[in-house]
């Protein structure tokens, strides 16, 4: 019975440092303004450049439930695009701020 417990443990400690070292490998970069809509999806802003516009990146994690828990978290992907504030906002599948994100 102990022995069950403690793989049980070790499992859970590896499987969180997994996620943890996943999401330091995919961490925007220091200079972009975030802004999380949801535990899934975050919107990073580079600085406005002197034209106006700015490049926006979409980082979606997927979380796969099973029976109440989190089951599996899967990599994160990225999206980005530039934003023009002058002409209409590209259309994207979640909550997009229509403003740039600062830090």
């Amino acid at each position: 019975m102990v022995m069950k417990f403690s793989r049980g443990l070790l499992t859970t400690a590896l499987a969180t440092a997994a996620i943890g070292a996943a999401g330091i490998a995919s961490a925007p970069p220091a200079s972009a303004g975030c802004l999380a809509v949801d535990p899934e999806n975050t919107y990073c802003d580079d600085p406005v450049a002197s034209n106006g516009t700015w490049h926006r990146c979409l980082q979606r994690s997927l979380i796969v439930f099973q029976g109440g828990g989190v089951w599996k978290r899967m990599p994160p992907t990225t999206n980005c695009y530039t934003v023009d504030p002058s002409q209409p906002w590209p259309p994207t599948p979640v909550g997009q701020p229509q403003f740039h994100v600062d830090d």
